[in-house]
């Protein structure tokens, strides 16, 4: 007697191990009413009673059944989407903060203590390469320095995102300045909109003055109305730079 019955104990005891092991692989716990409970622990009645009940909006986590995985999948997603609209939003900011930046670096420091360097932008040079360009490598250190934290040192994501915000306002600003406006590169590209007229016609202006005080439109991708710049020209002090021919002009 002792024997069967501890055998029958026994066999009980495997099935039920083996059922435990089987709910706890495929079926996670269930988050219900703020406490975890095991599937184990509910019966086949209590386990549909359960499916049926569980909506979304209770913010329960379903493993069971199709509609379960059917709304793991949408909190992934959502989840997904909602890391990448966060991602794209620093890095537009970034990008917007970033001609505030340049405004004030060009104007209180490039055309400050900076001028050693930025005067041999300002004045005619025979080469192709100027000491003003070091300043293109200064102003990639950050964006180099943030995604390397961010993918060597687990800085976060946010640091990548500041860093190609940084890298991605580089590559518009010399595709602007160096490209269209001061052609370092050849090409064929004439401003037609009025907003493109009026940010390369703005820059040349700033290229009218030689001199490192007095000048005027320190921004890049913000300009001033023209008008405002040609009163403000007439009226400055600076000393003018005598027009060479060597770059063409906005069309009108």
């Amino acid at each position: 007697m002792a024997t069967t019955a501890g055998r029958r104990e026994l066999q009980g005891h495997s099935r039920f191990c083996e059922r435990c092991l089987r709910v706890d692989e495929l079926r996670p716990p269930l988050l219900i009413g703020g406490r975890y409970q095991q599937f184990a622990q509910l019966d086949s009645g209590q386990r549909r009673l359960e499916r049926h009940q569980f909506k979304p909006s209770h913010g329960f986590v379903g493993w069971g059944g199709d509609a379960g995985r059917k709304t793991l999948e949408l909190v992934v997603v959502r989840a997904y989407i909602s890391f990448v609209l966060n991602l794209f939003l620093i890095w537009f900011l970034t990008v917007l903060a970033m001609e505030g930046f340049a405004y004030g670096m060009h104007r209180w420091v490039m055309h400050g203590p900076g001028w050693f360097l930025h005067q041999s932008h300002h004045r005619e040079h025979s080469g192709r390469v100027e000491l003003n360009d070091l300043y293109a490598v200064i102003f990639a250190l950050p964006s180099v320095v943030l995604i390397y934290g961010a993918t060597q040192a687990d800085w976060g994501n946010w640091a990548v995102a500041v860093g190609i915000g940084i890298a991605t306002y580089g590559l518009i600003y010399f595709g602007f300045h160096d490209v269209i406006v001061h052609r370092r590169m050849k090409h064929r590209y004439i401003p037609k909109s009025d907003y493109m007229k009026r940010i390369v016609q703005a820059h040349r202006l700033h290229h009218a003055v030689e001199s490192q005080r007095h000048g005027l439109s320190f921004g890049f991708l913000v300009a001033p109305p023209i008008e405002k710049l040609m009163v403000q020209l007439e009226t400055s002090r600076a000393r003018l730079r005598q027009p060479t021919g060597r770059e063409t002009p906005a069309q009108s």
